[in-house]
């Protein structure tokens, strides 16, 4: 049975050096509701499951007494909580990899102790803001006690350099430490042309949602991992400044759930996920390449592959919020129009 691994980066934003209200970007506390880190746990709950919320840490800079609460009421109801960086809340160098290899480490094991000491458990994996990690990364990781990162997503620039050690689309380990790669999807292939798209979930539509679900199902893929954000289920303008519970994000949401559910993908978390891959591969690793499968690497499932038609069709459900998806949507009838002109100028 496919997994399903609902994955949360749980972080309170900052826009151009602001911090943004946390009681709006983590628990989304708007319009008479609260559709932020607690939400994304009932709905998570309703098809049975729990997800994973990487907790950016380092914001405790601003925040700790809050984020300590956040952790806690997480670890209360089950859920999964493991390490995100955002070291934009440390200095003015915003990613991992701007830092030295034991500036790295340092800053993951702030992050680690922080969640034990919040919630008792010890946290075991990673996802680096803006997924941009490097080998001092990697190398960082493991000598902080985490052996799992989750911040490869196959052709997102900040991790492409990546896809040279980990799979595509399975987990992988190399040199001990296990990728849980993000799940992507070619949204076009033609030929040697192919636009991959990130499963994050305020960049696709429901259209896409339903079409990938089935693409895996049909290739195999061992899990379908979904990326959201505390604020998710919000929309905001430009400047940060104006924020709305989005009903149309929830509706998304839950009928993503319903269908993955209905589909026969079991929820699981990264903790459990991890978990079972030891427990079926061992705890240690050969040197190099190793797609945790005993008896030597196993084929990495391809992508799925959407196609133009799904691309289409998610431009028109885009529309009404993308100027650039209007033109898209616009594109091909537009064409029509003017063929049908330019026939009937030359019937005359």
């Amino acid at each position: 049975m496919p997994k399903l691994l609902i994955t949360v980066d749980a972080e309170p934003s900052r826009y151009h050096g602001r911090p943004l209200p946390y009681e709006i970007t983590m628990e989304g506390r708007l319009d008479g509701g609260v559709w932020g880190v607690d939400h994304i746990m009932d709905l998570s709950e309703a098809i049975g499951g729990k997800a994973t919320f990487f907790l950016d840490v380092l914001a405790r800079r601003v925040y700790e007494t809050e984020l300590k609460e956040t952790a806690a009421r997480i670890a209360g109801r089950g859920h999964d909580i493991q390490v995100h960086t955002h070291p934009l809340w440390v200095g003015d160098r915003n990613t991992m990899p701007e830092y030295t290899r034991d500036e790295q480490r340092a800053l993951l094991a702030e992050c680690a102790d922080c969640i034990e000491e919040w919630t008792g458990i010890r946290p075991v994996a990673h996802r680096a803001g803006d997924l941009a990690v490097n080998g001092d990364t990697l190398k960082a990781l493991q000598e902080t006690g985490l052996d799992l990162d989750s911040s490869y997503a196959p052709g997102y620039p900040p991790c492409a350099n990546l896809g040279d050690t980990f799979a595509d689309s399975r987990a992988s380990r190399a040199d001990g430490l296990i990728q849980l790669p993000l799940t992507s999807f070619s949204a076009v292939r033609l030929g040697s042309i192919e636009r991959l798209r990130l499963f994050d979930f305020n960049a696709v539509t429901a259209t896409e949602i339903r079409a990938l679900l089935k693409q895996a199902l049909a290739l195999e893929l061992p899990y379908v991992m979904v990326l959201l954000h505390s604020f998710s289920l919000l929309r905001m303008n430009a400047e940060r400044t104006s924020f709305r519970f989005d009903p149309d994000a929830e509706a998304r949401l839950l009928s993503f759930l319903a269908t993955a559910k209905d589909l026969g993908f079991e929820p699981t978390t990264v903790r459990d996920y991890r978990r079972s891959l030891l427990a079926e591969h061992g705890e240690s690793a050969n040197d190099g390449m190793d797609t945790l499968a005993v008896d030597g690497p196993a084929p990495t499932p391809p992508l799925p592959v959407t196609g133009p038609w799904i691309t289409y069709l998610s431009a028109v459900e885009r529309a009404r919020y993308s100027p650039k998806a209007r033109l898209v949507a616009l594109a091909p009838p537009a064409a029509l129009l003017l063929l049908i002109l330019v026939l009937l100028i030359f019937m005359r």
